[in-house]
């Protein structure tokens, strides 16, 4: 990234792929859904910096909240969103423009780092919308001068910790 990093006023996260890993039932569905390596110590920390934490989720809001509950982590998100009824999945904005109206969210989109593993759904939203964007993983190769990118979470966790308390 060619500016300087800003402490976010909030952080959107994607939730499969970024936060979590799963793998599917024979009739398609999400099972066995487990937090990332360095997924809970990015949580912590930005919990413990208080900057709120918004999950934005092509999943079905149903059993997306089904799944953070399942595993005992509701009081690490401000806001969960994912696909319901008039909120069309990412790339299109309805996502992150729901989570900002139902939070009232006022802070200008720029202050607003969203962070997923994927150019098409959620870099192509998060830049549509004007928030800065956190890669995690791979493919994010053309967008390297307008956005962080890392690795993985515990890269993105040590960067944090290191950038924060500026």
């Amino acid at each position: 990234m060619s500016h300087s990093f800003k402490k976010p006023s909030y952080v959107f996260f994607d939730w499969y792929g970024t936060l979590v890993n799963y793998s599917r039932n024979i009739h398609g569905h999400y099972d066995d859904v487990s937090f990332i390596k360095g997924a809970l110590e990015v949580l912590y920390l930005l919990k413990n910096c208080k900057i709120p934490v918004v999950i934005c989720s092509n999943q079905d809001q149903h059993i997306l909240i089904h799944q953070v509950d399942s595993l005992k982590a509701l009081f690490l998100f401000d806001g969960i969103f994912g696909v319901m009824e008039g909120v069309r999945p990412k790339p299109t904005l309805d996502l992150l423009q729901k989570a900002m109206h139902d939070m009232n969210i006022q802070t200008p989109c720029q202050d607003i780092l969203f962070v997923g593993d994927s150019y098409e759904y959620d870099y192509k939203a998060a830049h549509a919308m004007g928030f800065g964007f956190a890669g995690v993983g791979k493919g994010f190769e053309k967008v390297h001068k307008e956005a962080l990118v890392f690795e993985s979470l515990h890269d993105f966790s040590i960067f944090l910790q290191n950038n924060l308390n500026n």
